[in-house]
């Protein structure tokens, strides 16, 4: 059986509890292989984001479960990514079956998308175990960013105080001595406040901004469920920090964090982290703290090491097609092809004419 046992799912027949079973079960499975983000993307995309689905289902066909998922997106510039604006992606397999078997069936179908749309494959902080077998298919696997990954589940806070670096130390309490509280939203409204905050921070770094519709998608996809913390920084009555966060697994993922300039001196961010692990350690989660840049005397990278988390070097994989890949990619697939259905007999004159 092997290999035949699977098949490729469509879209319409994978409901949200079958799809996140999936990822609950793999070992590699993030809150952005969810079928949640795969939601909000979609309906971001359907206005304007640029996205479209080209999700890559894997069902077993003796137990008829699904089993496997690659959630992918084509890109305005025809790139397929696993996952855009997020910071996890490629392939999430369940533990019990063939990995190889499926790996083989997903990226067959991967390399058909690809030769009619794509002009690149990026898969983004792929787990460890996908590493050796997307290079040995054509694949370049680079460092891309870090993350700090902060364990409160087996600490004291007494102890996780004294694993910050003095200056966040320093800026939680200057925060606390200047009356700066935080608070965690439970009203869609609220979400405007820390909207307003994000643009000004991300026009003070240069960087690209996100309209306002996809925190809205957010919310409404994520609140209800209980997948999305938003916490907010007051002081004297204004906002003046705000922080996005995803629970999934025991982990909570620090995925958006903006702050006023004019307030930064009063500890606002600090007092933002310190308010995130706090709650971990009440839950017994730990803490991803997002994203950093590969150079490591970034204030960025600087800033979320001094918080005592366990650095962890985080690898992206890709594959790009020109005129000629493609029309290589068409022999290859043609080939696998036939060595599964032909009959024996004749696999062998098949091949010999493809040559």
């Amino acid at each position: 059986m092997g290999y035949h046992q699977f098949i490729i799912a469509q879209m319409q027949q994978v409901n949200r509890e079958e799809w996140n079973s999936v990822v609950l079960k793999a070992e590699e499975g993030t809150f952005f292989h969810t079928y949640d983000w795969s939601k909000i993307l979609t309906d971001y995309g359907k206005k304007g984001g640029g996205y479209s689905p080209r999700h890559i289902l894997i069902r077993d066909q003796q137990t008829d479960r699904l089993v496997a998922i690659l959630p992918l997106f084509l890109t305005k510039k025809r790139r397929l990514v696993s996952l855009p604006s997020g910071d996890y992606g490629g392939p999430c397999i369940d533990p019990s079956v063939n990995r190889r078997d499926v790996l083989e069936i997903m990226f067959n179908e991967v390399e058909e998308i690809a030769k009619k749309e794509a002009q690149t494959t990026f898969l983004k902080s792929i787990h460890h175990e996908y590493h050796e077998w997307l290079c040995l298919h054509g694949y370049t696997k680079t460092p891309e960013n870090y993350t700090f990954i902060l364990s409160t589940r087996d600490a004291t806070l007494d102890s996780l105080w004294r694993k910050f670096h003095e200056s966040p130390r320093r800026g939680v309490k200057r925060a606390q001595k200047k009356g700066v509280t935080v608070e965690e939203v439970v009203q869609k409204d609220l979400m405007k406040e820390y909207y307003q905050i994000y643009v000004e921070n991300m026009k003070r770094l240069g960087a690209s901004i996100r309209s306002f519709f996809f925190f809205e998608v957010l919310w409404d996809v994520l609140a209800e469920r209980k997948l999305m913390k938003l916490f907010l920084a007051k002081y004297q009555g204004d906002y003046i920090a705000g922080m996005i966060c995803f629970p999934w697994k025991r982990t909570l993922h620090l995925y958006s964090n903006a702050f006023l300039k004019e307030y930064e001196n009063l500890g606002s961010n600090h007092i933002l982290y310190y308010e995130a692990i706090q709650w971990t350690f009440e839950h017994k989660f730990d803490f991803d703290l997002g994203l950093s840049p590969l150079n490591k005397n970034s204030g960025l990278y600087q800033f979320k090491e001094r918080w005592g988390g366990t650095p962890k070097l985080l690898f992206s994989a890709s594959k790009s097609y020109t005129i000629a890949t493609n029309l290589l990619l068409s022999v290859w697939l043609l080939r696998k092809s036939l060595s599964r259905r032909l009959p024996k007999k004749v696999k062998k004159f098949a091949k010999m004419l493809i040559k």
